[in-house]
């Protein structure tokens, strides 16, 4: 999956209300290879907002992150 599809799909599923173990290892992956940690129930909004900050840092343009998602 190309990263600007897989961020997009990690938002989307954080905003579930209850994430499958599959969603939980895709988020958790992207999470984790920037150096923030695992998803859990506790920390999904927070870690939506990191993730969000580190798609912006990374691609540097913050309407492209909002276009892409």
């Amino acid at each position: 999956m190309q990263l600007p599809v897989l961020v997009r799909h990690c938002f989307s599923t954080l905003e579930h209300e209850e994430l499958t173990l599959e969603q939980k290892d895709t988020v958790s992956d992207l999470s984790m290879s920037w150096d923030l940690p695992a998803v859990t129930k506790t920390n999904r909004r927070w870690l939506h907002n990191k993730l969000l900050l580190h798609a912006v840092n990374f691609w540097g343009n913050p309407s492209y992150i909002l276009h892409i998602l």
